[in-house]
């Protein structure tokens, strides 16, 4: 993992400096800190980052609430010793982390707070928002059949690009379909008798082709050839023979082509679904930042934090088991904690997220005679 700090300075001005790579430490990504002097909260942090990124205009990292945003092409030209990563691409969601630590007190001194921004890219973190929606080519008079493959395909939580749902009045056609490959991850050829490589239909061959080029493995051609009720079969268009086609026998068995040659990894552990007993009200309207209206299912989460030690930290995952909630309702209820500042968050890549108990959280529990 590499890592690149920036000092902020007197005056705003940020220093950049490279830290070189632990060998021991072979995973890849870029961890991008930014040291700012004293303790600051969540709050703070972010409208100083934003100040640092205004006055030294930075292009390649913006807030656009609650997320913050990461350019990977802005990056590479602001740094160009990164050039080369050629995981890194595009523009996504970056994982965001902050921590004070206190510095060393000089003889008769003051203890010295810093606080690190941290922003962690990873080819994981990109490859997981990558668009995953699957693009079903076909003749319109062939719309109730592919109608029933997107209603399945929508089922098992996969996401297909239709033209009648993803164009509304007004789009133009080819920039909509241009578009609506530059968004999947698969494009599906339904070849029936009616299906002809002209018009439309060739452009969306040429789109899939280019999709293709540009992304490798990461997306799939599929055709699947139809038979019509008077025996007449699709004829697979020239372009589409250098791909593996098929002729099934049923509809479920072409369903079952379309999920085998995804580039995607279904999910096999399968959950039950969310207790019947609904996430609370209170839980679900709590969006005071009174901490006098923290909800009790919060007071009771907080206190499982203040009865352990100081340094105990814990995921999403391991406290639900703690407390027998669902993983959703658990997950609701820490970030409600988190926004209140009662808890923090440390991450060791590529590990979960793990909430501990912040200052400002045992404050308040001691206050309430519950530390």
């Amino acid at each position: 993992m590499k890592s690149l700090i920036g000092i902020t300075l007197e005056g705003g001005g940020i220093d950049w400096q490279e830290i070189g790579e632990d060998p021991r430490d072979k995973d890849q990504g870029i961890t991008i800190s930014i040291q700012f002097s004293g303790s600051l909260t969540i709050r703070e942090a972010i409208k100083s980052i934003q100040e640092v990124i205004n006055q030294n205009k930075i292009d390649w990292l913006r807030f656009s609430k609650p997320n913050w945003i990461f350019s990977s092409d802005s990056f590479k030209f602001s740094f160009p010793q990164y050039s080369q990563e050629n995981w890194l691409h595009g523009e996504f969601v970056v994982d965001f982390e902050r921590s004070t630590r206190s510095g060393p007190v000089p003889m008769g001194g003051i203890s010295r707070d810093s606080t690190f921004c941290r922003f962690y890219l990873t080819p994981e973190i990109i490859m997981d928002q990558r668009p995953k929606k699957i693009f079903l080519s076909h003749k319109s008079v062939n719309k109730d059949l592919v109608r029933d493959f997107k209603n399945a395909l929508e089922v098992v939580n996969l996401d297909p690009w239709l033209d009648e749902d993803e164009m509304p009045p007004g789009t133009l056609l080819h920039r909509g379909i241009r578009e609506g490959f530059k968004n999947s991850c698969a494009a599906v050829f339904f070849i029936t008798p009616e299906f002809v490589d002209e018009k439309v239909i060739a452009n969306e061959i040429n789109y899939a082709m280019e999709e293709k080029t540009n992304k490798g493995e990461k997306f799939s051609i599929i055709s699947l050839v139809f038979e019509s009720t008077d025996n007449k079969k699709g004829i697979v268009p020239e372009l589409l023979k250098q791909y593996v086609w098929c002729e099934p026998k049923n509809h479920l068995a072409a369903f079952r082509e379309i999920i085998r040659a995804l580039p995607l990894k279904l999910d096999a552990n399968w959950q039950w679904k969310e207790s019947t007993v609904p996430v609370t009200p209170e839980i679900v309207n709590s969006t005071s930042r009174n901490e006098d209206d923290i909800p009790n299912e919060c007071i009771n989460i907080l206190k499982k934090f203040g009865e352990r030690s100081q340094d105990w930290k814990t995921s999403t995952s391991e406290l639900a088991l703690l407390v027998s909630f669902s993983e959703q309702r658990t997950q609701h209820i820490l970030d409600i904690l988190k926004n209140h500042e009662f808890l923090d968050i440390h991450r060791i890549l590529p590990g979960p997220v793990k909430y501990y108990l912040a200052e400002k959280g045992r404050a308040w529990l001691f206050n309430k005679g519950l530390l």
